[in-house]
């Protein structure tokens, strides 16, 4: 276990927790630490923070905290040997699987990895065989497609044989009914047969580069067009993004994303030089896929298909994006162009152009409800101007509001006061229908706590105290003689001052020797302290704010003393005791109240 132990500190050492948050969150730097957006709960100003110093994060939002490994579990949703064996791997050192469990699983996983690696190689070796993937070289030279981009996203080819990678399997001893599991073989009476036959084969890469899945879109008549692996332990379709791992970085850079529908779509999205596009797989946008593009980005451009499908696509993502902090612009494709399309026919520069063109949330929107409206006659502008509300209702700018309404008066021909009338009618209704919607929430969810957002009971003099020990450890002496753990709240905030107060150290303590010593539930408290006093705007207490802290806690104390008092009198006199239970309880609730008084009078708050 000690080896446990000590592996698990060497890895927590060697890990730059900058570099691992960065490869999920954008950051900055701001003085000593670095901040940004918050992955864990949804917010516009960045609030979470990380120490360097600490190598730990930190959220002023939602108070989440923690190390490398408590970041890498609440992002990828695993265990914490799961998240140690991927720190490991990070930093070059070697974790073993410490229960029969863990080893089961991680074995398992590794047999899935490792036939969806040799899958994606033997897709590999066929595209660029001189005779087998000949077909599939012509049809990518016919989509513009060269080698280098093919390479770039590892694109292969699946031959029309029924069993070109069940004989591959067999050959290397691997189990077929993991194949199964992935979606690669499928049983049948005639024995297992490949999945994926005579297709352009598209390898799914995570983050960390492994293939988890593929599509495979058809070369000849036949459906389904595409077909992708089904659910699997290694891959979700909800959190899949194509193309992630190669634009992470570019989205980061610019803080903007392109967000296309298909494999093809992204693959001339990258030709054309947009290195920031994905594509969806197909497949709605779902709030897996708006958290991951959060965490990199501030703005999104859609460039969806220039058809109908793709016009009411745009629109079904645009409230999932918008709930999620997101800017918003619309690339509106030529009617039945897809971004493949206009780079293959007009060029990459066309595309770029488009990108740059696109158009506000608002006025795409806009544009949109009035495309099919009837302006001929009086109930057509009506239905128009009806259409627009929603659209304009969202736009929070009083400036950017009227010229909206300018723009919908100009097209609709209503006058604008009009408009405004009706639009703040709208509003009106809308908010009353939102204040009882949110009000039968209410009342559905009375019992219902967070305990991440549950605010903490110390007295913020005791915070106050607490940090500037972590400043100025050579005060801890003198503090112990003048406050007694007693006086500060019980729970942890008492158990963190007895913490700090049995330690030693001859100069301030380094902050990731103070965690690490730390009992586990004590870390979060550590954290909030030392982010709260970071940086030269949080100096330690003077001498004399220092000495009437320490009153603050006393007084503090005294109040929570006086409320036992009284709360013990009452249950007394209600029980009908007369004798001296009830005489030694009034003489100190006499005492506490005396010293309050002194507290009151020298520091100026009431009792």
């Amino acid at each position: 276990m000690a080896g446990k132990t000590e592996l698990i500190e060497e890895i927590r050492s060697r890990v730059d927790l900058v570099s691992l948050v960065g490869e999920y969150v954008s950051l900055r730097r701001s003085g000593r630490r670095y901040v940004g957006l918050c992955p864990f709960h949804q917010e516009r100003t960045p609030s979470f923070t990380v120490n360097p110093e600490g190598q730990f994060f930190y959220c002023f939002g939602c108070k989440a905290s923690g190390d490398a490994f408590e970041f890498i579990m609440r992002l990828e949703g695993l265990d914490f040997p799961a998240a140690v064996k991927l720190l490991a791997e990070r930093v070059g050192l070697r974790w073993e699987p410490q229960t029969p469990g863990e080893a089961a699983r991680e074995k398992r996983r590794s047999a899935l990895l490792r036939l969806n690696a040799m899958a994606a190689e033997v897709y590999r070796r066929a595209l660029w065989a001189p005779r087998t993937g000949a077909e599939a070289r012509e049809y990518l030279a016919r989509r513009g497609v060269e080698r280098a981009t093919a390479e770039k996203f590892g694109l292969g080819y699946a031959p029309p044989g029924p069993r070109t990678l069940v004989e591959v399997f067999r050959r290397y001893g691997l189990r077929l009914e993991d194949g199964v599991a992935l979606g690669l073989v499928l049983p049948s009476a005639e024995g297992y047969l490949d999945r994926f036959r005579d297709r352009l084969i598209f390898p799914l890469v995570d983050p960390r580069g492994r293939v988890v899945g593929f599509g495979g879109r058809i070369l000849n008549e036949g459906e389904p067009k595409y077909l992708n692996s089904p659910e699997s332990e290694l891959f979700a379709k909800r959190r899949f993004l194509y193309g992630f791992p190669l634009a992470r970085e570019a989205i980061r850079r610019s803080g903007r994303v392109v967000l296309v529908e298909g494999y093809l779509d992204a693959i001339a999205a990258h030709r054309a030089g947009v290195d920031n596009a994905v594509a969806t797989l197909g497949t709605a946008l779902s709030e897996d896929h708006a958290e991951l593009l959060r965490r990199f980005a501030t703005e999104v451009i859609l460039a969806y298909d220039g058809d109908e499908a793709g016009q009411e696509a745009t629109v079904r993502g645009l409230e999932l994006l918008q709930r999620h902090g997101l800017q918003i612009r619309v690339a509106v494709l030529p009617a039945g162009q897809d971004p493949d399309d206009l780079v293959r026919w007009e060029g990459g520069e066309a595309f770029r152009s488009l990108l740059a063109a696109a158009l506000p949330l608002t006025e795409f929107l806009l544009q949109r409800a009035l495309a099919k409206a009837d302006l001929s006659t009086p109930e057509g502008r009506a239905a128009a101007v009806r259409a627009c509300l929603p659209a304009l209702a969202e736009v929070a700018s009083a400036a950017a509001r009227e010229t909206y309404l300018r723009q919908v008066a100009r097209w609709t021909r209503v006058h604008e006061d009009t408009i405004a009338k009706d639009l703040a009618d709208y509003v009106r209704e809308t908010r009353k229908n939102r204040h009882m919607m949110d009000k039968e929430r209410r009342d559905s969810n009375t019992n219902r706590c967070d305990v991440n957002l549950k605010e903490s009971s110390a007295h913020p003099a005791e915070k106050e105290l607490l940090r500037t020990i972590l400043k100025e450890y050579s005060l801890v002496a003198r503090i112990k003689e003048e406050l007694k753990p007693e006086d500060f709240t019980p729970g942890p905030w008492r158990e963190l001052y007895n913490f700090l107060g049995g330690l030693s150290f001859e100069g301030p303590p380094a902050e990731a020797e103070l965690l690490r010593r730390a009992p586990e539930e004590l870390r979060p408290l550590l954290r909030e302290l030392l982010v709260a006093g970071d940086g030269e705007d949080a100096p330690p207490l003077r001498p004399e704010a220092f000495a009437k802290c320490g009153r603050r806690i006393k007084a503090a104390a005294l109040r929570r003393r006086l409320a036992e008092l009284e709360a013990t009198r009452i249950a007394l006199e209600t029980a009908g005791e007369t004798g001296e239970r009830l005489l030694a309880c009034l003489r100190e609730e006499q005492t506490v109240r005396q010293e309050l008084e002194t507290y009151r009078t020298e520091l100026g708050f009431g009792v």
